[in-house]
């Protein structure tokens, strides 16, 4: 296997070295992209093709670790480790994420709470270097290429391994859901449980909806229901935890292993049902199964990219961003977003920081405040409402898109990129790949920032003249009769 990985690398080389004189480089894969740039822009660069790198190399249980090469799935490597007993310690929640992505772009999911984000429990990863020569980097060789890996968007190098710590797995997760009415109670039990169930997370579905989800693994279900996200046609992982909630303040359960790494796949969180807004169909076994079908062929073609729609269109009426905040700071952050944007549910996902890094961070654990949705104020205006929250977060993000300008984010952490421009000197990476500052969708704090209209899905599906369209009023129409009768009530009572 080893021998067979290294002619596959050396094959990755050889394209390297092929480029034409002055060429930049991109990868082409199997799997769909996570990035929601348009990738229009890929189509001037040199592609090297990675995707026959996709083989786990070793899971060594003794040491629990996995060495995998970059092209492998994170669903793949947890089927593959969860047969021998164990799993990566962080697997965000898309089984197509894969290794080298989330090395390159970073992934937080609700274990992050006891391990740190996804590159924190990477040990070492090889990488061919713009010159086609490989090296591997861990903290001991090639340290300031291994810090500045984590959300380099793929700027450093090809990514063509990595070896990763994997933790005692049973086949089964035991979920608690925990209901609060007020927003301090709910962000007291979230800080005093950190760290001590294996899952830990936060759905906040109104201004007295407040729910701490956390699991165990267990080795069988033990009596408890048992719930399974995957189920087609059936609830999403978020609704069955909001009607949960509505019971009772305090519901256990189980689910399959796999399973519940996944349950946020379907219903994409929940931005799948705020983006349609039509609960015949998001509240529905048959509307489910059709909008999964539609999303599932959409996400093979397209991935993250949002095929023909710009980010003006996009941003104008949905939000995707993530908040991170400090611990002692997410009260405040949480308050901010509900008077400010009005946008349920939230997620909220403790990420640990290691001892050496919390004195610069101030805090033993960031918390990542996800607002996904459609904001609920009335005079939402994009530009000026994501560039005043990404202004106030300490950590922003460089995966999605951008409100501030380039200082503005060097600014917020100099020492991280000033780190990267070192990295990329060491790696020689000017001659052969793009910088971080062309693979960000920048948005110019400048650009017109026009109302929302509470009409924009009509205007996406039959245009802006739609008022003309007898077939638009019949939607309406059915979409009133819709929400009277299948829309499920907020946490209220």
């Amino acid at each position: 296997m080893l021998a067979a990985h290294q002619e596959r690398v050396a094959d990755v080389a050889r394209q390297v070295r092929a480029r034409p004189a002055g060429a930049r480089l991109t990868i082409r894969k199997q799997t769909p992209t996570h990035s929601i740039r348009d990738q229009a822009y890929k189509s001037g660069l040199h592609a090297v093709d990675v995707s026959a790198l996709h083989h786990v190399i070793e899971i060594d249980a003794a040491r629990r670790l996995a060495t995998v090469e970059g092209q492998v799935t994170i669903g793949a490597l947890s089927e593959a480790s969860l047969a021998q007993g164990l799993l990566p310690a962080v697997v965000p929640e898309y089984p197509m994420f894969t290794v080298s992505g989330l090395i390159n772009g970073e992934g937080i999911q609700s274990s992050a709470h006891r391990y740190g984000v996804f590159t924190h429990t990477v040990r070492s990863v090889e990488l061919v270097r713009a010159d086609g020569d490989v090296i591997t980097a861990s903290r001991d060789a090639h340290p300031v290429v291994f810090a500045a890996l984590p959300e380099s968007l793929g700027t450093l190098g090809i990514v063509t391994a990595a070896t990763i710590q994997l933790v005692p797995a049973k086949p089964f997760v035991k979920c608690t859901y925990r209901r609060y009415r007020s927003l301090g109670d709910y962000v007291a039990a979230f800080s005093a449980s950190l760290e001590q169930p294996d899952f830990h997370e936060g759905i906040i579905f109104g201004p007295q909806g407040y729910v701490l989800a956390t699991a165990d693994f267990v080795d069988a279900a033990g009596g408890l229901p048992q719930f399974d996200p995957l189920r087609p046609g059936g609830e999403y992982y978020h609704q069955h935890v909001r009607a949960a909630a509505n019971r009772r303040d305090v519901t256990e359960e189980v689910m399959p292993t796999l399973s519940y790494l996944r349950r946020l796949e379907r219903g994409l969180w929940w931005q799948l049902e705020s983006h349609a807004d039509f609960p015949l169909l998001s509240e529905t076994d048959w509307g489910r199964r059709h909008m999964d079908a539609q999303v599932d062929a959409m996400y093979q073609a397209t991935g993250f990219a949002s095929a023909g729609v710009t980010a003006l269109e996009r941003d104008r009426h949905q939000i995707n961003q993530d908040m991170g905040v400090r611990l002692q700071d997410l009260q405040d952050g949480i308050a901010w977003v509900q008077a400010n944007l009005r946008v349920y549910p939230l997620w909220n996902c403790a990420v640990r920081i290691p001892e050496d890094e919390r004195a610069t961070i101030g805090a033993p654990h960031v918390v990542d405040i996800g607002i996904y949705g459609e904001p609920g104020i009335d005079d939402y205006r994009h530009v000026r409402d994501m560039r005043a929250l990404q202004q106030r977060v300490p950590f922003p993000s460089t995966w999605g898109v951008s409100y501030l300008t380039w200082d503005e984010i060097r600014a917020k952490n100099p020492q991280r990129f000033d780190r990267y421009e070192r990295a990329r000197a060491e790696l020689n990476a000017d001659a052969a790949f793009l910088h971080m500052k062309d693979k960000v969708v920048w948005i110019d704090p400048a650009t017109p920032s026009p109302r929302a209209s509470k009409w924009w899905r009509l205007d996406r599906s039959f245009g802006p003249r739609w008022r003309w369209n007898p077939l638009a009023y019949l939607v309406i129409a059915v979409a009133a009769v819709s929400k009277a009768v299948w829309r499920k009530p907020a946490i209220s009572r």
